[in-house]
């Protein structure tokens, strides 16, 4: 749909296949104001890049609700994506799942300059190998809102994230949602990193589990500051060196207060808090508890 606007596109059954790079729909250059409800999608590809819904090119207004949509492919398959200037479109009460035979499959996916967009109430799941991710807002994703989601992110391997916010992200409100993460190692509930700033995380249910070691329920890394995290109740279990909320390598001037953590491991060195390399952060009213074999810490911090 190229420049088209106010457009009913209801109730249809769309099944695409191909190699790589198919799309079920495609909203491109100012198609705007268009109903896009009650779709049954699937996209399915022997190669990578296979999209369910892709929003791009300054198109801005559009419902996507109600919609049930799956992808597969190798790796690199999308279940909605939002890019390049898809400003205020609301993504809501969508079944999305989002499956590759590889890594690197997003259910929802912000990316490049994208505001003012309300994702909300949503059913997400994805699966593969490693690095597969729930929701991404990534490069510019400013001023969005993540509410009362559902996000499922597992793995055969390591790196499956819940939400994942990265290079000066800001702005962004992620509140209400259920986020479930699963594989072997170094799995996140959720992740801000690269100046992602002034974000605010509130109310959130986060349950981190891995097979192995390194999870963790929230990440904040890499030159991050004046985020609000707040209410949330989290949860990291695996083997050992599980964190409940890690601020570290210039975390600075964040708000961690009155959140629920719990970090378990069936060995050692698991952490409630954990700082370091992180300054100028205010870590209050909250309720921390860990368990495992020996050398866990409620609250930890390194120079």
């Amino acid at each position: 749909f190229y420049s088209s606007v106010s457009n009913l596109l209801q109730g249809n059954s769309i099944t695409t296949n191909g190699t790589s790079s198919n799309y079920g729909m495609w909203l491109h250059n100012s198609a705007n104001n268009n109903a896009v409800t009650n779709n049954t999608i699937y996209v399915q590809g022997s190669g990578s890049g296979n999209v369910g819904i892709n929003l791009s090119s300054t198109v801005s207004g559009n419902v996507v609700s109600g919609n049930s949509i799956r992808t597969t492919g190798t790796d690199l398959n999308y279940g909605v994506r939002l890019e390049s200037s898809a400003n205020n479109n609301t993504v809501t009460n969508n079944t999305i799942y989002a499956q590759g035979s590889l890594g690197s499959n997003y259910g929802i996916y912000l990316y490049s300059t994208v505001s003012g967009n309300v994702v909300s109430g949503n059913s997400i799941s994805t699966n593969g190998t490693s690095s597969n991710y729930g929701v991404s807002l990534d490069t510019s994703a400013n001023n969005n809102n993540l509410t009362n989601n559902t996000i499922y992110a597992q793995g055969s391997g390591s790196g499956n994230i819940g939400i994942y916010m990265f290079s000066t992200v800001s702005g962004n409100v992620v509140s209400g949602n259920m986020i479930q993460t699963n594989g072997t190692s170094s799995n996140v509930g959720i992740r801000l990193s690269s100046w992602t700033d002034n974000n605010t995380v509130t109310n959130n249910t986060i349950r981190t589990h891995g097979s192995l070691a390194s999870n963790y329920g929230l990440y904040l890394t890499t030159t991050v500051s004046g985020n609000v995290v707040s209410g949330n109740s989290i949860s990291t279990n695996g083997t050992s060196s599980n964190y409940g909320v890690s601020l570290d390598t210039s975390a600075n001037n964040n708000n961690l207060t009155n959140n629920t953590i719990y970090a378990q491991g069936s060995e050692g060195s698991n952490y409630g808090v954990s700082l370091s390399s992180a300054s100028g952060n205010v870590v209050s009213g909250n309720s921390i508890t860990t368990n495992g074999t020996n050398n866990n810490y409620g609250m930890y911090s390194l120079s």
